[in-house]
């Protein structure tokens, strides 16, 4: 009775644990589908965003892209423009010194006449100026009135009455008339026509007096310091010693650095030697021969920096010439020619600096100097056989002007023959008789023929005296 009675006390609690799972069940259920409703809406709604989020980046990425290849095609447009740029420069450059030089050479007949009052030339001012040539400068410099293309003035405003006259532009035929006029009027310095003092000058074009004209000032202080500068064409500065010693300048900047290292050396040497136990000669000539040295050590530094310069075109040069042979291009054709342009440019100008300096040293002196008042001496060797004596020293730079020296040599021995009998080497009196066409040629530019054989007729008769197989006549 007992345990039955116990079983059925426990059968209520049984049944009521029952319904409260099921129902937990249920409410589990429930919870789980709205959980499942709610994570449902939330992805499809995460899921519209981020397509739309997809959308928005593929979009942005295709702008991207388009951006960049719009980007490469502006890069290689303008790289292409800069390189097109550099090349129009360069040519620019190219052209405007290909334009200078040859306005520089449609001046070079040209003759600028400074101090003439205003229409003093009348309506025929051609025939005027030639005529005023004769008088300003004799009959024994233009024996006649040399022959005019044209002369007018310059081409301005007619100045007021009382202002300063327009200069006269005379252009002259010949070019050995125009050098003889400059040579001369630079010989008399002061001109003068029916009491009006005139000034002769070369007609220059506006760029090269601008860069002549830098060099006014340092020019200046050149005379000041005893010097004796000159300025080449277009703008070299030339620096004479008194020792007759030459040095050349290309730019102003060099000029200034060039003064301002002799003023510093000056000072330095002033202020280290000046006391009273020395006398004031004394300190000048040790002066002179101290900065003789350091002109002699700033060329050769000039000298250096020329050479190796060079050195560096001439293997830039063989560089770009092996590029060219492997993967031939119009921009590195164009660097070589480049390149070579300025190799060419620096070449030649040691050339005309050594043929300068020769001609200084071995042939050229004085006023007007000619072949019958030139200093020559030169070896015997050399003139005969064209080889250099073991006496004679010459820089390496000379050697390439070998040719030019034995020509000087020949002439010399030419001026020896005018005294004793020529020898009667048919070799030699050919190339005397070629050489005296050429004096002939030169006495001619400068209308003195009468000159010429007054001085060769002597010789030219014993030629003919000679029983050898040449043509005396000149």
């Amino acid at each position: 009775m007992s345990k039955t009675k116990s079983k059925q006390d426990k059968d209520p609690s049984s049944s009521s644990a029952s319904v409260t799972l099921a129902e937990l069940s249920s409410l589990l259920a429930e919870h789980r589908n709205a959980i499942s409703a709610d994570f449902k809406s939330s992805f499809e709604a995460l899921t519209t965003t981020l397509d739309g989020l997809n959308s928005t980046v593929a979009g942005h990425g295709e702008r991207i892209g388009s951006l960049e290849d719009n980007s490469n095609e502006v890069d290689r447009r303008l790289q292409h423009l800069e390189n097109a740029c550099s090349t129009l420069q360069q040519d620019n450059v190219l052209l405007k010194t290909k334009l200078a030089d040859l306005e520089g050479r449609s001046r070079r007949q040209n003759i600028r006449i400074i101090g003439l009052p205003e229409s003093l030339e009348g309506p025929r001012p051609t025939a005027f100026f030639s005529q005023l040539l004769v008088d300003v400068f004799g009959k024994e410099v233009l024996s006649s009135p040399p022959e005019l293309d044209r002369a007018h003035r310059s081409l301005a405003p007619k100045p007021a009455a009382g202002d300063k006259p327009r200069p006269v532009i005379v252009r002259l035929h010949r070019f050995q008339v125009k050098d003889l006029l400059i040579r001369e009027a630079r010989r008399r310095g002061e001109l003068f026509y029916k009491e009006h003092k005139i000034r002769l000058y070369e007609d220059y074009s506006s760029d090269v007096l601008k860069e002549r004209a830098e060099y006014k000032s340092s020019m200046a202080e050149l005379y000041k310091r005893g010097y004796r500068p000159a300025l080449l064409y277009t703008a070299k500065l030339r620096i004479t010693l008194p020792n007759d010693e030459k040095t050349w300048i290309q730019a102003v900047l060099e000029a200034d650095k060039f003064l301002q290292n002799f003023n510093n050396r000056i000072d330095l040497f002033i202020s280290t030697n000046v006391n009273p136990d020395i006398s004031a000669a004394a300190i000048w000539e040790s002066c002179k021969a101290y900065l003789r040295g350091e002109i002699i050590s700033y060329s050769a530094y000039q000298r250096k920096i020329a050479m190796e310069n060079k050195a560096t075109l001439s293997k830039d040069i063989a560089e770009l010439q092996s590029k060219c042979v492997d993967t031939p291009d119009a921009d590195l054709f164009k660097d070589l020619l480049t390149k070579k342009a300025e190799y060419d440019i620096l070449t030649s100008n040691e050339t005309a600096q050594s043929l300068l300096k020769t001609r200084h040293n071995y042939y050229e002196f004085g006023d007007k100097p000619t072949i019958t008042s030139a200093n020559i001496r030169p070896s015997p060797l050399l003139a005969l056989f064209g080889v250099l004596p073991t006496g004679l020293s010459l820089p390496s730079y000379f050697a390439e002007l070998v040719a030019f020296l034995t020509l000087l040599a020949r002439r010399a021995i030419l001026l020896r023959w005018k005294g004793p009998c020529p020898p009667s080497h048919s070799q030699w009196i050919k190339d005397a008789l070629h050489f005296m066409r050429l004096e002939k040629i030169k006495y001619s530019l400068r209308f003195s023929e009468q000159k010429f054989y007054k001085i060769w007729q002597p010789f030219l008769e014993h030629v003919r005296s000679l029983q050898i197989d040449v043509d005396p006549d000149i």
